[in-house]
């Protein structure tokens, strides 16, 4: 993202991926937002927080959101919340939390360039992913669902890409090098 926060950009997407010996059981796509919905009860912010969203929503109670998490400069911290937050809101326990940023997403696609989405002119690949998505989803164009919703469609494209290829293994060595 380019909305920067302590801990990284802002968490606009979120992928719920469960593995099952080792091999992808089950993955869910959703809006930041989404997620956020599925909160119950109050959640106090904290003090760097409620300053900056008192001034946005002036004298409205501040809650802590999952949209928030990446709050704090440790990024074990905001994993931490995010977990935290995610059980507050009904989702299974979460084991590990990953933050994909746009130089990570520009490393994997090199590994299987060009990634062609049938509705989007220009194949896309690691010199214009970053701008293409981000027009995409701040102009709030898409094909099917959401905007965000092109997110997912890309990371299907690139999974079943990096699959055809033999490229998966290579993806999360380049996954752990960030």
């Amino acid at each position: 993202s380019d909305e920067l926060r302590a801990g990284g950009g802002f968490p606009g997407t979120a992928f719920l991926i469960e593995f099952e010996a080792g091999k992808v059981k089950n993955w869910e796509f959703t809006d930041i937002y989404a997620l956020d919905w599925k909160l119950r009860g109050y959640r106090p912010s904290p003090e760097g927080i409620n300053r900056m969203k008192s001034l946005e929503y002036p004298g409205q109670p501040v809650e802590f959101e999952i949209r928030d998490a990446n709050y704090f400069p440790l990024f074990h911290e905001s994993a931490a919340k995010i977990d935290e937050l995610a059980q507050i809101a009904g989702i299974w326990k979460i084991d590990l939390v990953i933050g994909i940023n746009q130089k990570l997403i520009e490393d994997v696609i090199r590994l299987v360039e060009p990634i062609v989405v049938e509705w989007i002119q220009t194949p896309l690949d690691h010199t214009n992913i970053n701008t293409i998505l981000s027009l995409l989803v701040e102009s709030k164009k898409s094909v099917e669902g959401t905007p965000k919703s092109t997110v997912n469609i890309l990371a299907q494209k690139l999974v079943d890409k990096l699959h055809i290829t033999g490229q998966e293994k290579q993806a999360l060595f380049v996954f752990a090098q960030h």
